[in-house]
This record gives structure tokens, sequence and C-alpha cells, in this order.
């Protein structure tokens, strides 16, 4: 088997073996203790804190940011589900992280693969954050 075939076997694979351990790793979560299910919303921040250290390691800035993406963007919706009272205009935050993060995905990706110290990488920062004081405005 060639690399090329077998990188594309391992692609379509590793994803589908780590959701199909999921699947059947899910009815054990009901005899797990309280202590570890307490903990278990904060694992999606340790992995997106490890692809975005992995993708700074390598100079992959479209991962870093992609996953800076996908972090705030749980955030923003964790924070909103778990608030002790309704949050206020909470669909309009909703649809504001559905429509902004697709279109700041595929701006990121059309993006040349550059240096994370960068001016393309303090404009996409900059585009970044201003959407984000925008939104809170």
């Amino acid at each position: 088997m060639s690399t090329a075939k077998g990188n594309k076997v391992f692609l379509t694979l590793a994803p589908a073996t780590g959701i199909a351990l999921t699947y059947f790793a899910m009815p054990l979560l009901a005899e797990a203790p309280t202590s570890l299910l307490e903990k278990l919303p904060y694992v999606p921040y340790l992995i997106i804190l490890g692809v975005m250290i992995m993708g700074g390691f390598f100079s992959r800035h479209r991962v870093t940011f992609i996953s800076a993406l996908l972090g705030i963007s749980y955030f923003i919706i964790h924070g909103i589900s778990n608030a002790s009272e309704p949050v206020a205009h909470a669909n309009i935050i909703l649809g504001l992280v559905t429509i902004l993060l697709p279109i700041n995905i595929a701006f990121v990706t059309s993006l040349k693969e550059q240096p994370l110290f960068s001016l393309q990488s303090f404009i996409t920062v900059t585009v970044i954050l201003t959407q984000l004081l925008g939104s809170y405005w």
C-alpha cells in the first residue's frame, strides 16, 4: 500500500474510531463518579489548547486560529447553556455564533500558510477580535 493511500485510510479511520469509542463508552458514564462528571465539560478546552500548541509548534497558523475560533465558540455556548439565570439575548448570541463561525473558518482556510507572528496573522486576530467586540456591543 502506498503512503498516500495509507494516509487517506488513516485520515478516514481515525475520526471514525474516535466516534465509535465514544459511542460505546457512553453507557459507562452512568457509573462514573460525580467528581469526574463535573470535570467533563472542561475536556474540550484541554483538547483545543493542545491543538493550538501543536499548531504553533509546527507553524500551522490556520490550525491554531481555527481551534481558537472553536474554543471561543464553545466557551460562549457553554456559558449560555450553563448560566444559572437566563442570559439576555441568548438567541441573538447563538445566532451570531452560528453565522460567524463558518464564515471565520472559511476566511482562515482561504489564507496562505504564514508564520504565526506575521502581518497576516495580526490582521486575522484583529478581524476576529473586532467581530467579538462588535458582537458584544
